[in-house]
């Protein structure tokens, strides 16, 4: 599509026939729509630098969980996992709704994507449940609460995160909730609505946060999904941009100087303000701008040396299994510390023989789930497509 010249010409205020596309910017501008300069993939093909992306933010919660417990980097994995969820999902549903405008298919979509959706997601996180059921009293203690993904809302009601081994849950359960919502969103709301939309959604994560600075530390801060929000959606609001044409080369430079500026005023506020309420407020808000950046850089597809470590067949299949890996983390070293205390030794402490050993005992974990449990299962997603395969597109990124 290209820009409508018909149209008066943009007021000084936008930039665009400057050289300078700040999508952002031309929003301000009555006269201009945002068309795309060219127009979007029908599908989004498969992305292996994203999959890498997705084992350095599960790398990042094993080495704040095994070793380096007081870090940041745990945090900021969860973080780059919801930026990149956001991401996929609002596209896949935007590629949906492109191909089905006008033919009714909204029901057909939402049905669709809730049976993709849980064909990737349940079964191996059933299988983990029912392990620790069978395995833990603590576990089956509040075994409705993990059932149904509400392990969250009983973390914030309890402000404390409790049985160790399912704690980590609470990230499932807001993506989960997440994409309960989500499509209703997506699909319904006019597409000249959304960008704006996706905008005030980012800003109200910030002041959800702000509403809960009575809470004197605890979890409640971080666990429930209008926290999380503005990484999950700004996700999607990059999904939305590649939409409208602008998740290109020659738009790049503006998408890295806000993740720069973003990323300065993160390591600012660890500087200056940690463990503050400054920092619990703002923390996502600007981590969110060098994540977005991440992945629409891994999107475009980094070259040279990047593309290198990026594209590495260990590090791929590491992020290919990064679901199960996060999922099973902390139940393994919970059955690992049990089963060396039957045997009379103990679980070293939190550093790097812990993290060696208890990493390596996921990841086998993780294989083995991903190979007979996943896969099959996974593999009976190209029953349900959204809409029919065109010849020669690529669908590996699908949900």
């Amino acid at each position: 599509m290209q820009l409508d010249l018909s149209r008066p010409r943009c007021n000084d205020f936008c930039t665009s026939h400057a050289g300078f596309s700040c999508p952002f910017i031309q929003l301000a501008c009555p006269h201009h729509t945002l068309s795309s300069p060219s127009a979007p993939p029908s599908f989004i093909g498969y992305s292996p630098q994203l999959d890498a992306l997705r084992a350095f933010a599960v790398g990042g919660v094993l080495l704040t969980h095994f070793w380096l417990e007081q870090s940041f980097w745990g945090h900021w994995g969860v973080r780059l996992f919801f930026v990149i969820s956001g991401y996929l999902v609002t596209a896949i549903l935007l590629d949906a709704r492109d191909q089905m405008a006008g033919r009714g298919g909204v029901t057909g979509v939402w049905k669709t994507f809730y049976i993709r959706r849980a064909l990737r997601i349940v079964p191996a996180y059933y299988l983990m449940l029912g392990a620790a059921f069978l395995l833990s009293d603590q576990a089956r203690a509040d075994w409705a609460w993990h059932v149904f993904y509400g392990t969250n809302i009983l973390i914030s009601l309890e402000n404390d995160w409790g049985f160790r081994a399912l704690a980590h849950l609470w990230s499932l359960s807001v993506e989960e909730q997440f994409y309960l919502v989500w499509p209703f969103v997506v699909l319904l709301v006019p597409r000249r609505w959304l960008l704006a939309l996706f905008v005030a959604l980012i800003v109200s994560a910030v002041l959800f946060r702000l509403a809960l600075t009575g809470f004197e530390g605890g979890p409640i801060r971080y666990v429930l999904l209008p926290s999380a929000l503005d990484v999950l959606v700004g996700g999607a609001l990059l999904a939305e941009l590649e939409r409208r044409g602008y998740l290109s080369w020659q738009h790049f430079r503006t998408i890295l100087a806000l993740g720069l500026l973003g990323l300065a005023g993160q390591l600012m506020l660890s500087a200056t303000a940690r463990n503050t309420d400054l920092y619990y407020i703002f923390s996502g808000f600007f981590l969110a701008f060098p994540m977005i950046t991440a992945v629409a850089a891994c999107r475009l597809r980094l070259p040279g040396p990047w593309r290198l470590v990026l594209e590495a067949p260990t590090l791929v299949y590491l992020g290919r299994i990064s679901y199960g890996i996060y999922l099973f983390h902390y139940p393994v070293i919970w059955l690992l510390a049990g089963a060396l205390r039957e045997f009379d030794y103990i679980l070293p402490p939190a550093g790097a023989g812990q993290f060696v050993l208890a990493s390596a005992a996921t990841i086998i974990v993780a294989i083995l789930s991903f190979r007979f449990v996943e896969q099959p299962i996974n593999g009976l997603k190209h029953r349900f497509r959204y809409v029919e395969k065109h010849r020669g597109a690529q669908t590996g990124a699908t949900g």
